[in-house]
């Protein structure tokens, strides 16, 4: 059984062209990982009360999701707690 291996040159050409191609998209990468991080921090606060909104409905839900929102308070920021806290008091 024969193996076949890349030669040198063939091996030389692909890294040159991995690394210009590698060296065009990580610029653009950078910019758009940042525009996405920024993007999930804006929908977060909304997508949590559209959440809550759909199980706020009965009184065990939201005595639950109080004590939840409780424990999370290390992780949530602080205006965050008062508009859920808003929230179900209202609904």
């Amino acid at each position: 059984m024969t193996t076949k291996t890349l030669k040198p040159a063939k091996i030389s050409i692909f890294l040159h062209r991995f690394y210009r191609s590698a060296r065009r998209v990580v610029p653009d990468c950078v910019t758009q990982t940042q525009a996405v991080a920024f993007n999930m921090f804006l929908a977060f606060s909304p997508m949590i009360l559209v959440v809550l909104g759909a199980f706020a409905g009965s009184a065990a839900f939201r005595q639950a999701l109080q004590g939840i929102i409780e424990r999370l308070r290390i992780v949530l920021p602080p205006g965050t707690l008062s508009i859920l806290s808003g929230f179900l008091a209202r609904n």
